[in-house]
């Protein structure tokens, strides 16, 4: 099952997601202050956050598998894990992490930071 979780009191957020997993994946936002987390699975899992309007970041971290992880607009922070994924950051200045595997690692436009692991394509 996945879940969306809201910390009470906050703003409705205007998101957009992309999800598909055969395991749990878990989006949460502990404060308003706080960034959106999305953890995958160990399966191959793609996660996309399509649109965001009040949220301050994104984590996503891919976990194990061959993911396909993209962000939004913001300063997103992305890690691949274990696997040949496939990260794109969009706009913002975000931090990408691909991990071990043969990544494939897209930072588009924003001064990003980027960590291909030990076997990078570019």
């Amino acid at each position: 099952m996945s879940e969306i979780v809201v910390a009470p009191g906050t703003t409705t957020p205007q998101l957009g997601l992309i999800v598909t997993s055969t395991e749990p994946i878990t989006l949460r936002q502990d404060t308003p202050e706080s960034p959106i987390i999305a953890t995958g699975s160990s399966l191959a899992d793609q996660i996309g956050v399509a649109s965001i309007a009040d949220l301050i970041a994104v984590n996503i971290s891919g976990e194990g598998g061959d993911d396909i992880l993209s962000g939004a607009a913001l300063a997103d922070t992305i890690a691949g894990g274990a696997g040949n994924d496939q990260i794109v950051g969009n706009l913002g200045g975000d931090t990408l992490t691909g991990g071990a595997g043969a990544d494939t690692i897209d930072g588009n436009a924003g001064a990003d930071t980027i960590d291909g692991g030990g076997e990078t394509r570019h």
